[in-house]
């Protein structure tokens, strides 16, 4: 199927780079780009219904407007090539409605730094975008614009056995160009390593004929601060995590590989469904 990338686009300060990125990586595949911007828009009570719906498409045509005038702004070599809609109020179930369409689709949307109190506040629409809807998600800081890794970690558990298939979808994406990849396990440090490191090695053989791979078992308590210090001293790597299940136990894991790296902002992040 065509290779399609939807850029989440909210006209902040990095949406540009974000829409560089994913420009820039899709190029490389001849991925479509679609842009899609979230409206906020409530009509007063007290118009008709037909008022209603004449206010709501005039906002929805601003929109596309607004959405069409970035892209030149940003990318006007190109603006021409990539396609634009809206999602009235709903933003999830207008991806999930992008999603049953006949397309490879991968999910773009910008991440930066979250202070403590926009946490508690604010929400998140990368993490909104992560539990509600079931693509593969790419969560990118707001200073990269350049597609160049050089190197792939995937974190898994032998105990939540990898989307093998979602992950190959995702690998189809680099197309002949897969980075290096070493599969790695965070363990307890009282815990047995055997069963890891050898789901870590069947995966390793798995995929060794699309990329270089490589196996790592680290143990430490303090699972989200070793992922972030290991992104950082790599910084030209891309860091690839599955989410959890709707399942309650899953959530303290969904909460450390995902939502805090969601929140650090810094490290380019890949969500698997």
């Amino acid at each position: 199927m065509k290779k399609r990338f939807i850029v989440l686009i909210d006209f902040s300060e990095y949406s540009a780079n974000l829409l560089k990125y994913a420009f820039d990586w899709g190029k490389r595949i001849d991925a479509e780009l679609l842009l899609v911007h979230k409206l906020e828009f409530v009509t007063s009570g007290r118009i008709d219904d037909l008022k209603r719906e004449e206010t709501t498409q005039i906002a929805i045509s601003e929109s596309f407007g607004e959405l069409k005038d970035f892209a030149h702004s940003v990318l006007p070599e190109a603006a021409h090539q990539f396609k634009f809609t809206v999602a009235l109020n709903n933003l999830t179930a207008k991806l999930s409605e992008l999603l049953k369409e006949p397309y490879d689709n991968l999910m773009f949307v910008g991440v930066k730094e979250t202070g403590l109190l926009e946490k508690l506040f604010l929400g998140n629409i990368a993490i909104e975008v992560i539990d509600d809807t079931t693509g593969i998600v790419a969560a990118i800081p707001e200073d990269m614009k350049i597609f160049a890794p050089e190197k792939i970690f995937i974190g898994v558990k032998e105990v939540f056995p990898l989307n093998v298939s979602e992950l190959t979808t995702l690998l189809d994406y680099f197309g002949n160009a897969v980075p290096a990849i070493n599969f790695f396990t965070i363990l307890n440090p009282e815990d047995d390593t055997l069963k890891s490191e050898n789901y870590l090695n069947e995966l390793s053989r798995q995929f060794s004929a699309k990329a270089i791979t490589s196996t790592s078992v680290y143990k430490t308590e303090n699972v989200d601060n070793y992922i972030k210090d290991m992104m950082r001293n790599n910084p030209n790597a891309l860091l690839v995590v599955q989410k959890g299940s709707r399942l309650l136990k899953d959530n303290l894991l969904r909460h450390f590989l995902i939502n805090e790296l969601i929140y650090d902002g810094k490290s380019p992040l890949i969500i698997l469904p």
